[in-house]
């Protein structure tokens, strides 16, 4: 089966605002990063092979260099509109994987000064791999796959075994698990770079599709080292399934 690559530019922007006090530090471009809505569903988009996906732009706070309450946030897209403004240090939005992201976060502290900005590393791209064929997965154990037009690619790979598991490996900025949950759905043990770093349970009373169960997002670069996730199959006792539809990733060109 093929892998369907959706492609998004981000566009970087210069800083702007008015510099009425230097900023204690600037925030570099890794400070910014996208990751994904865990428990969100991902749904088809607007074209062939596109996708739609809950997900968050997170950056690194800002800091004032008189120690004045911090902050408030502007965000920008690519056009250099203002789309947002918080006190967070993140901004949910809805991501259609054929649309121009977010990429510049702008921070005031509580008397208006700017103290920093941080920025999404461009060109970057997100992409869904649908069921995760050998060449991009690697699976351990007894897995199947099951036809169904409600997955991403029309089908998922599934294992009822305890142990069994599915790897994936690339070189990216974000790595999302998307999955089902159901009645005959069991838990799954997170493995990232190796260490084990959550047991997810995809046990729900109903059955729904294309679930967001697991997000990772880093915020070293320029470039983007490689990073692999493995789902393992925990076994639960009397209802043991775990399913792979597919992982959503950011990575940078």
């Amino acid at each position: 089966m093929g892998v369907p690559r959706l492609i998004v530019c981000l566009i970087a922007t210069g800083a702007i605002g008015a510099l009425s006090a230097a900023p204690a530090w600037a925030l570099s471009p890794s400070n910014a990063n996208f990751t994904f809505q865990v428990g969100s569903t991902v749904n088809p988009g607007n074209t062939p092979d596109a996708v739609i996906a809950k997900a968050i732009l997170v950056w690194k706070p800002g800091a004032s260099n008189v120690g004045a309450a911090c902050c408030t946030n502007q965000i920008f897209d690519s056009t250099d509109s203002l789309i947002g403004e918080t006190t967070a240090n993140r901004f949910p939005f809805t991501w259609d994987s054929d649309d121009v992201l977010v990429d510049r976060i702008d921070s005031y502290d509580s008397r208006g000064f700017y103290v920093g900005s941080a920025f999404t590393n461009a060109n970057s791209f997100v992409s869904i791999f649908g069921v995760v064929p050998e060449s991009m997965g690697t699976p351990t154990g007894t897995w199947k796959t099951q036809p169904t037009a409600n997955a991403l690619g029309g089908s998922v790979m599934y294992s009822t075994a305890k142990g069994a598991s599915m790897s994936l490996t690339a070189n990216v900025r974000t790595l999302g698990w998307v999955t089902t949950v159901g009645p005959t759905h069991g838990s799954a043990r997170i493995f990232v770079d190796g260490k084990p770093v959550a047991t997810i349970s995809t046990h729900a009373a109903t059955v729904g599709y294309r679930r967001i169960k697991f997000a990772r997002a880093w915020f070293t670069g320029p470039e983007d080292p490689a990073h692999t996730i493995k789902i393992v199959n925990a076994g639960t006792a009397g209802h043991s399934r775990v399913d792979v539809d597919g992982f959503l990733n950011v990575s940078e060109d």
